[in-house]
């Protein structure tokens, strides 16, 4: 039915889904059903149409579901979603496409559901256009690195990956050097993609050999595929010593913004540790909050 088709989605990788499609599936999948799926697809047939389904589905063997049973917090769903998301080459559309399988319709009927689905593709198609306009990436130098564990590897040991060891191309040079060590920045700088030219003058010089600072810009270090409010809320609470925020109009409308400003101004609430410092741009006014920045 083309109403089920998932085929646009079959290169959009499954980190592009944010955490709140995650628990709306969870609040579908995770009760469990005990009459099995009745189909002429021998994929369906015999299975569960609750998450234990899915999982099989998804190349889960026993012991996996198992695992995820245990998880109660945040639960076996999300847990298994974050499994799923660290094989490589997986998509959107095989998620999708193995709960049509299971005849759960009334998850990819639910409005909310698949707004939220193209919320998210359309967020992620837009993200990775704005990093290929900034071309900030060295074209030579390759992302992946061959110890990053794979689904084969996942299914048979821990799933309890570390998200946060490998996350920037620093990190890569670093792995691959030996050096145990994550590698530290004395800035993550904070903008919208809107204001690039400025922020390739503002590297250019801070990271001259007058300045010698070490910068972290998310289009240009961090790893494509990440998971980019956790990466970024990562490194600015243990990596960066500072956040540089470009404080423009378009960064006042920008969610990924708002949000690192946010959670920077948790890390130093009254401004005691004065985590943030802040480049205005002079014709506008200052957030209600800006008592907690440092002008540039």
């Amino acid at each position: 039915m083309e109403q089920y088709d998932y085929s646009q989605y079959a290169n959009i990788p499954l980190s592009a889904l944010n955490h709140g499609i995650r628990v709306a599936l969870s609040r579908y999948l995770t009760p469990r059903r005990s009459v099995p799926v009745t189909s002429a697809d021998p994929q369906a047939d015999g299975r569960l149409p609750d998450w234990t389904g899915l999982a099989e589905l998804l190349g889960f063997e026993y012991q996996d579901i198992e695992n995820f049973e245990c998880k109660h917090d945040p639960g076996p769903v999300i847990e298994l979603l974050k499994a799923y998301t660290i094989c490589r080459g997986n998509s959107v559309s095989k998620l999708l496409e193995a709960v049509k399988t299971l005849e759960r319709y009334d998850v990819l009927d639910d409005m909310r559901f698949r707004n939220g689905i193209v919320r998210d593709v359309t967020d992620y198609n837009r993200r990775q256009q704005q990093q290929d306009e900034v071309q900030m990436y060295d074209p030579i130098r390759p992302l992946q690195v061959p110890e990053v564990t794979t689904c084969s590897d996942l299914h048979r040991t821990d799933h309890r990956a570390n998200e946060t060891r490998i996350v920037t191309t620093d990190d890569v040079d670093s792995f691959r050097s030996g050096e145990s060590h994550q590698v530290t920045y004395d800035a993550f700088i904070s903008y919208d993609y809107s204001d690039v030219a400025f922020v390739k003058q503002m590297i250019k010089a801070l990271e001259s050999d007058e300045y010698k600072l070490k910068l972290c810009i998310d289009a240009r270090d961090l790893l494509p595929g990440s998971a980019t409010y956790p990466v970024t809320a990562h490194l600015i609470e243990n990596r960066c010593r500072r956040i540089i925020i470009i404080l423009t109009p378009k960064f006042l409308e920008s969610p990924a913004c708002d949000f690192q400003t946010r959670f920077a101004h948790s890390l130093s609430p009254g401004s005691r540790s004065k985590k943030t410092d802040s480049h205005p741009d002079k014709a506008m006014s200052y957030p209600c909050n800006s008592s907690a920045y440092h002008n540039l």
